[in-house]
């Protein structure tokens, strides 16, 4: 009988997640549509860190382009943005000042403004070694998207060179920079729920669905040394969690669980091989990030993570 009442739940949820899809689609479309014009406006801005914070969501529509950009927030991580650029064919950091900032940290490049990741540069690379590090790109507008994982007390957001010209001075951010994800519920409203209610309806039906279309749907912005593992989850459900301890040992593993309007509810780290979440208590998607902790290729997923969906009572 659950079963029964759960298929004829989601034959009416389809036809709402299909109306959320189109306006999630449309409102995207309009704000790009406003960025392409407020930087063809602006031709040489001058450039600086943008880093997520409260302060951030605070600028005029701030919060509606990241929950139509990367709606599944990393609050494991330090983020900042800095962009567009223009480049000739060069982009280089100062990756001293992200080694001194945090253990773990990536910098990953993608076009603007259709967000096409292009290179990226992480903490364990050998030329991540060095003061500087320098991309090589096409000519073209990029953004640089920087995060650091396991951050120090002191934290400098690193200076950027555009062929050869320091473009981007360094920035420094205070350790509790991510203290507002902790009220971050409380802007949700009725606007960011019907942009984002599609996501668990997506997620059911993916065995029906291209996986590469879901993932563009779900997943942040590419970071090659970030594999994941999402679903959806239901209200009164809980995960069960198997780890190999290869895994732990080569990875480090961070669980988040979103709401339906996609806004982070909980978040921590699992270190350990058997874990079971908290019981969820509304409908959402839940996201695993695997991230490398070491130089060397990325453990495969295959057998060495399960995650099992289970109801509690």
């Amino acid at each position: 009988m659950a079963r029964i009442l759960s298929a004829v739940k989601l034959v009416w949820e389809i036809p709402l997640s299909l109306l959320s899809f189109l306006f999630y689609r449309s409102v995207r479309l309009f704000l790009q549509l406003m960025v392409r014009l407020r930087y063809s406006r602006n031709k040489k801005p001058s450039p600086c860190w943008v880093v997520l914070c409260a302060e951030t969501l605070e600028r005029p529509l701030a919060l509606p382009r990241i929950m139509t950009t990367g709606p599944r927030w990393n609050t494991h991580a330090i983020v900042a943005v800095v962009g567009p650029l223009d480049v000739r064919k060069t982009v280089s950091l100062d990756a001293k000042k992200a080694r001194e900032s945090a253990r773990h940290w990536t910098v990953v490049i993608y076009t603007f403004p259709d967000a096409t990741t292009v290179a990226s540069v992480g903490s364990f690379e050998p030329r991540a070694q060095n003061q500087w590090t320098t991309l090589e790109v096409k000519r073209g507008r990029y953004m640089c998207f920087l995060r650091y994982y396991e951050w120090r007390d002191e934290i400098e957001l690193p200076s950027i060179k555009v062929d050869g010209e320091e473009l981007v001075g360094a920035q420094r951010v205070p350790p509790d920079i991510n203290n507002f994800y902790l009220d971050l519920r409380r802007r949700k409203n009725a606007f960011y729920l019907c942009l984002a209610y599609y996501i668990p309806t997506l997620l059911r039906l993916r065995k029906w669905l291209s996986l590469s279309f879901v993932g563009r749907e779900y997943l942040p912005v590419g970071n090659p040394e970030t594999q994941f593992c999402y679903g959806p989850i239901k209200a009164g459900e809980f995960l069960s969690i198997q780890l190999d301890v290869q895994l732990l040992r080569a990875c480090n593993v961070y669980f988040t669980l979103y709401d339906r309007a996609s806004f982070p509810v909980l978040w921590y780290q699992i270190r350990e091989e058997t874990h079971a979440t908290p019981r969820c208590e509304e409908n959402g998607s839940y996201l695993l990030r695997i991230n490398s902790k070491s130089p060397v290729q990325p453990v495969s997923l295959r057998d060495r993570i399960h995650v099992s969906v289970c109801r509690s009572g």
